[in-house]
């Protein structure tokens, strides 16, 4: 992307704001935010949770140990989402949070999307240990949890468009997420 993720403007927002305050609008609680150690954040809505990486630029391995095992004392299970989500739907989060398992894991597009997902928070002292072994990929995480897979057919039925996988890795993608947010925004089937 070139810059910080997390603070791109969404419609006159920090991404990362827009992001806690669309979980929040969801229902879920606590939300936190998983930031490296010296991250510049905006100032987030005063609920919101901050759980600092012990290591800095270790990829997303990092949050989910610093998140899950930030949440372990306060929650059994957590959603996870990455912060370049913007068009996240409820009706896949009420999807993936109703399922049973210690980890629920979306599949789009041939893919499994492990930063989409539900985990229990004991599972950070497993990615803890991952992470401790040198083992830096979620997907690695992932063969060690032995997820429960939710079905792309089963994610179009609640998401028929599939936008809450739409992501702002580059800058064309997130000109292309603003783009369909406006047309979200006209559209009375989905949650905006």
């Amino acid at each position: 992307m070139g810059q910080c993720k997390a603070l791109l403007n969404w419609q006159g927002v920090p991404l990362l704001i827009h992001m806690v305050r669309l979980l929040n609008s969801f229902g879920l609680w606590p939300v936190a935010v998983s930031a490296a150690p010296d991250q510049e954040l905006p100032e987030l809505p005063t609920e919101t949770l901050v759980f600092r990486d012990l290591l800095a630029f270790q990829g997303p391995m990092t949050g989910l140990v610093s998140g899950l095992s930030g949440l372990a004392p306060l929650a059994d299970r957590a959603f996870v989402a990455a912060c370049d989500m913007p068009l996240l739907q409820k009706s896949l989060v009420d999807l993936l949070v109703n399922q049973l398992g210690d980890a629920i894991v979306p599949q789009a597009d041939g893919h499994l999307q492990p930063l989409l997902a539900v985990y229990g928070t004991r599972l950070g002292n497993v990615a803890r240990d991952l992470q401790l072994a040198g083992f830096n990929s979620p997907m690695q995480f992932l063969d060690a949890v032995q997820p429960v897979i939710v079905s792309e057919k089963r994610i179009r039925a609640v998401d028929p468009a599939m936008v809450s996988f739409v992501n702002c890795n580059t800058p064309e993608s997130y000109a292309a997420a603003l783009d369909r947010y406006t047309v979200l925004k006209s559209d009375t089937t989905v949650n905006y």
